[in-house]
């Protein structure tokens, strides 16, 4: 553990500007045997500024505590790594990431990100091009209703990692969550405005309202072709109940699987639209329709030639 004697000092890591300073030569001799604590995680009250640091060559866990934390460029190791941007009283505790979060080595790990206030997700890519990176981001992380995750456009890929969003999320441009092969979970209400989302993954799990404006498009579709889609009851993989679909309420338009690559099946048991006002349309292969009930907007299933299977609607 590395931590201030005096709370309020500030904290530079790599390139970063801080009181307390630790830089790329510094942190390179750094080698636990299982976890790098930095910052002190009762009281750990000053700001924290990251720059490019490169953990690449580590296999141990980091956890960094502070007040706003800026992380300015972070190459993940083989460990889990969580960062918390903790409320101090005076300052409520903002994550801002300006330049890209990566990681390109084999095995799974987990970034955590937490804030009292907001996570702020600028032109930051997170991403993983080797091996799964579960991500977690959790905004108003303390629960005193004043916090969120603010997305505008950045690259958010897990590579095959769950992708887990603990709390209320905005947006302020068109953004694409892609879990691949994991799940997407959602617990907070997401906006997107006149935005445009797209969910990509072949697993979801929603748990509260992702609603839209204007001529907004929301896109939930799986990120292997062959991937079945059950829908209100019906079986298939990435599966939306009932109460998920309820949540679901973009501006102009919901799609639901992939309309240039969709091979799965849709088994469809029931969907009451009669609330609704958006348009909706199905891409698959074959596609079950149980019981519907449409809304005002229009509505569109098209069964696609999978190949083997031309795709057919029951």
């Amino acid at each position: 553990t590395i931590r201030p004697q005096t709370n309020g000092t500030t904290i530079g890591l790599g390139g970063g500007t801080g009181t307390l300073n630790l830089d790329d030569t510094m942190l390179g001799y750094i080698s636990a045997a299982t976890k790098l604590t930095i910052g002190n995680n009762i009281a750990g009250n000053g700001d924290v500024n990251v720059s490019s640091w490169d953990l690449s060559a580590k296999t141990y866990a980091v956890d960094l505590f502070g007040n706003d934390i800026d992380i300015d460029g972070l190459t993940l190791g083989t460990g889990d790594v969580l960062a918390y941007a903790k409320d101090n009283g005076v300052d409520v505790g903002t994550m801002s990431l300006l330049n890209p979060v990566t990681k390109a080595l084999a095995g799974t790990s987990t970034l955590t990100l937490r804030a009292d206030k907001d996570i702020s997700i600028a032109a930051a890519n997170i991403t993983s091009t080797t091996g799964l990176l579960n991500i977690a981001l959790n905004g108003d992380f303390n629960a005193n209703s004043s916090g969120s995750i603010l997305f505008n456009g950045s690259t958010i890929d897990t590579n095959g990692g769950n992708l887990t969003l603990g709390s209320i999320a905005s947006l302020s441009a068109a953004q694409i969550l892609n879990a691949g092969a994991g799940t997407i979970t959602t617990s907070g209400a997401i906006t997107m405005g006149a935005n445009d989302l797209t969910l990509k993954a072949d697993g979801a799990a929603i748990g509260a309202a992702i609603g839209g404006t204007g001529a907004s498009i929301l896109s939930v579709k799986p990120f292997t072709a062959a991937t079945t889609i059950g829908i209100g009851g019906g079986a298939g993989t990435l599966n939306l109940t009932d109460a998920e679909l309820a949540f679901l309420t973009p501006g102009g338009k919901l799609i639901i699987g992939d309309s240039a690559a969709g091979t799965g099946d849709i088994d469809l048991d029931s969907w009451d639209l009669s609330g609704k006002t958006h348009s909706v349309e199905l891409y698959g292969n074959d596609i079950d329709l149980g019981g519907l009930t449409l809304g005002t907007g229009n509505f569109l299933a098209h069964a696609m030639d999978a190949g083997a299977d031309l795709g057919g609607i029951n």
